[in-house]
């Protein structure tokens, strides 16, 4: 599935969409991809992958909190971060979820969520939001 890696693009939705609109497009893809649609085991494994990661976009992009995190996430750099005082957050945040060539590293950010782990880190990435809203 193209575009897996980004929210907005792995449910073909703009970053304005609404509740609703996320939740359509979530729908109409978790009918195609649900694991249960596949045909054979090999494709369940890919099926179950897909609508995993579904799941995971519909969660942040559904909930006000978590997409502005996720979207301040991807926007944010090392140098805003450093330059609003928030320089341990920023080291922790650029270690976390960039790559080294200072790009978001959605897998990362990917793999928290999955993980539960993104609490913490949704704190600090909210830290982060306050500091330039």
């Amino acid at each position: 599935m193209e575009n897996a890696k980004d929210y907005f693009a792995l449910l073909e939705v703009s970053t304005t969409a609404t509740k609703e609109e996320v939740q359509r497009a979530f729908m109409g893809k978790a009918l195609i991809w649900h694991p249960d649609k596949a045909a054979n085991d090999e494709q369940r494994e890919e099926f179950s992958t897909v609508y995993e990661r579904l799941q995971d976009a519909y969660r942040i992009l559904s909930n006000d909190k978590a997409r502005k995190q996720y979207v301040d996430a991807k926007t944010a750099t090392f140098q805003d971060l450093a330059s609003s005082g928030l320089r341990d957050t920023a080291y922790h945040v650029s270690a976390e979820y960039r790559k080294p060539d200072g790009t978001f590293d959605q897998e990362a950010f990917n793999e928290a969520v999955h993980q539960g782990r993104d609490t913490a880190e949704r704190q600090k990435v909210t830290e982060i939001g306050r500091a330039h809203v």
